[in-house]
């Protein structure tokens, strides 16, 4: 045991190994773009077939209108420095994006909202729609080169991971 605590002390006393680390902590905005952000009900309504109910629709999918508002994301980086000029990092980073059901509530409300029975009496189909968030959980290692220019460092990286995105239904 003594052997290799005096092993160790020699290994790392006259390394910098542990100086290299560098634990990073970071959050921020999280901005949807493309069909993500899009907002078009029209062209993400999916009708019944006129076979079923004329008029009637089973839902708004949301691969042609996400609808997702601005949202925050957060995450930790370990990176370790191999030279001034090399490093390696992992990254974990997760995301969070609210949905906004009010155009599918508004063109739900004025064009399915009343109904006409078999007796041509007009009643209310009530609907509220609610969807849960976007959320979005990454995992990724990166392999990279720092560039430093007098007082500026700029890093490029390629980096591979892991993506959990939980794609949330409205109901």
């Amino acid at each position: 045991m003594f052997l290799l605590l005096l092993t160790s002390n020699q290994l790392f006393g006259q390394s910098s190994f542990l100086e290299n680390f560098e634990i990073g902590v970071f959050g921020g905005a999280a901005l949807p773009i493309g069909n993500f952000s899009a907002v078009n009900v029209k062209n993400s309504l999916v009708l019944n077939s006129s076979e079923d109910r004329p008029g009637s629709f089973r839902g708004f999918p949301k691969d042609k209108g996400g609808q997702a508002q601005i949202g925050y994301n957060y995450g930790l980086k370990l990176t370790y420095t191999i030279d001034p000029s090399f490093f390696v990092n992992l990254n974990y980073i997760s995301t969070n994006n609210s949905i906004n059901t009010n155009p599918q509530q508004q063109y739900y409300d004025e064009n399915f909202r009343f109904l006409i029975d078999f007796w041509g009496n007009e009643f209310v189909f009530p609907g509220f729609l609610t969807s849960d968030n976007y959320q979005a959980n990454l995992i990724f290692l990166g392999f990279g080169h720092s560039l430093k220019i007098k007082n500026f460092e700029f890093s490029f990286a390629g980096l591979m991971g892991q993506n959990a995105l939980e794609f949330p239904f409205y109901s």
